[in-house]
């Protein structure tokens, strides 16, 4: 699984998935595993779309919706760099 996340706008961003999965040899299968997965992968990464959708240059340091994750923090430290470079 490969995700990108592509700021377009303040308060707006767009994530990209690509979802590869194994064959299993029967075709009804595959689509029924690629459709559970990509779901599942949907779900889980939806749920960083709202703070990303919140970064802004003049946010607070470490303000996010997540609490207690200091991994979510330092990327979104991370990526806030990036955007203000990009602008």
């Amino acid at each position: 699984m490969l995700v990108g996340t592509t700021p377009v706008a303040e308060n707006n961003t767009i994530q990209e998935a690509l979802v590869m999965v194994k064959k299993t040899g029967n075709f009804l299968l595959d689509i029924l595993y690629y459709l559970i997965f990509g779901w599942q992968t949907k779900i889980g990464v939806a749920q960083d779309l709202p703070l990303f959708n919140t970064i802004k240059a003049e946010a607070e340091v470490g303000a996010a919706y997540v609490k207690y994750d200091l991994a979510v923090l330092k990327f979104r430290s991370f990526y806030q760099s990036w955007v203000d470079k990009v602008e």
